[in-house]
């Protein structure tokens, strides 16, 4: 009787319990990610005609906790130049500073299309030219006489016949 009066109370106290947790346990608002563009500056590249557009991308996300209070963290942060020359090619440098610090940067290259070169106008064909007559052989040289072996110096061995 004592245990069967001792397993109710903890089957009461266990249910109390997990009644507690299920109320407890709503589901905080999902994470709300915004990025934020500001363009910095506008200049020419030295009077050569080329643009330069300087742009930072800030990605920030805002967390709810369960007790309603808001954390907003900076995820990442790019820094862009963009250089557009007369011609029409264009450079990017993105530099990109994530939450750690860690920078990366990465440059892309986009080339202008050009208009197709023409095709070249067809040349008048050039007259064969004649076979040059063959060169007549050269005489044989004579054979050089063998060299006189030198004497044996003594004040420098190894240098004589």
């Amino acid at each position: 009787m004592k245990r069967n009066l001792l397993m109710g109370a903890a089957v009461l106290i266990g249910s109390i319990s997990v009644a507690a947790v299920a109320q407890t346990a709503e589901e905080p608002p999902a994470p709300v990610t915004e990025t934020t563009t500001e363009t910095l500056a506008e200049p020419t590249a030295n009077g050569n005609g080329a643009t330069v557009l300087r742009t930072r991308e800030t990605t920030t996300t805002t967390t709810t906790d369960t007790e309603g209070n808001e954390t907003t963290t900076t995820d990442q942060v790019q820094n862009i130049q963009t250089v557009t020359t007369p011609s029409g090619n264009e450079t990017r440098v993105i530099k990109t500073t994530d939450a750690d610090g860690n920078v990366t940067t990465t440059v892309e290259h986009d080339h202008a299309d050009r208009p197709s070169r023409p095709d070249k106008a067809d040349r008048a064909e050039r007259p064969d030219r004649p076979d040059r007559p063959d060169r007549p052989d050269r005489p044989d040289r004579p054979d050089r006489p063998d060299r006189p072996e030198r004497p044996e110096r003594p004040d420098r061995p190894g240098l004589g016949g």
